[in-house]
């Protein structure tokens, strides 16, 4: 499995390296990480430029993250740079969003879909869930 106990985060990689918009955190290490990363986020305000800074500068850090692939984890609508949310994906992650009503609609829509073959799932067990 992809839990590793020893390990402080799960998280995938995309083109701008580790991506913590979505990722899990080890109870008994994550505090330590999170500690040390609130320090680098304090200097560079945003996440991604602040993980890339020390884990330039702390190269061992590194060990304690455990990288899946991005389309486990990190599945996005429509950012062109990552993987491309397909049904049957357990999470989808709504980033690069250029026009918030277009992007929110379209989420919906998703999640409406989603929801309808779940539905339609449950009245019978045996079939698939549908592909869209």
């Amino acid at each position: 499995g992809h839990l590793d106990n020893s390990k402080a985060l799960l998280a995938s990689r995309d083109k701008n390296g580790v991506n913590l918009g979505v990722l899990l955190m080890s109870k008994s290490r994550g505090i330590s990480f999170v500690s040390t990363f609130q320090e680098w986020l304090r200097a560079k305000e945003d996440d991604q430029a602040a993980l890339k800074e020390m884990l330039k500068n702390r190269p061992a850090i590194q060990r304690d993250i455990f990288l899946v692939p991005l389309e486990k984890i990190n599945s996005y609508i429509d950012n062109p740079d990552g993987h491309k949310w397909k049904p049957n994906e357990w999470i989808v992650h709504q980033v690069w969003c250029q026009n918030a009503q277009k992007c929110a609609s379209h989420f919906l829509l998703i999640l409406k879909d989603v929801a309808e073959r779940i539905s339609n799932a449950d009245s019978n067990p045996l079939l698939p869930l549908p592909l869209l």
